[in-house]
């Protein structure tokens, strides 16, 4: 490490060994500076990552609720649908058996007025 020094200062032709360490002092002064403003530049913008994280989190959350709502509302219905049709059906099937009994009784009606005019 004593060469590395010596090289070192030796690179720094006219400078003593006193203002060679000067020198590099306020290189490393000049350094640490900036490494505090990248440090303060990279913490501001991780803080507001971390914001637009918590946003996007958030928005995600009302969505995913308003989609279950929606699915909620949407098997409500499709439940309301399935249910009218099955009363429909009864509607259909009840209708058919009325209009058999309806032409039952006009037959019968036929046979009686038709056996009325024959006496």
């Amino acid at each position: 490490s004593k060469n590395t020094r010596q090289g070192s200062t030796m690179s720094m032709p006219g400078l003593s060994q006193g203002q060679a360490f000067a020198s590099r002092a306020e290189k490393l002064e000049k350094w640490e500076k900036e490494l505090v403003q990248r440090e303060s530049e990279l913490t501001r913008r991780k803080a507001e990552l971390d914001l637009m994280a918590e946003a996007a989190q958030t928005q995600l959350k009302v969505k995913r609720k308003r989609l279950e709502q929606e699915a909620a509302m949407s098997a409500q219905l499709r439940s309301e649908v399935e249910d009218k049709g099955k009363m429909l059906s009864q509607f259909k099937s009840m209708a058919a058996t009325h209009s058999a009994q309806l032409q039952a009784l006009r037959s019968r009606i036929e046979e009686i007025e038709e056996a009325m005019e024959c006496s």
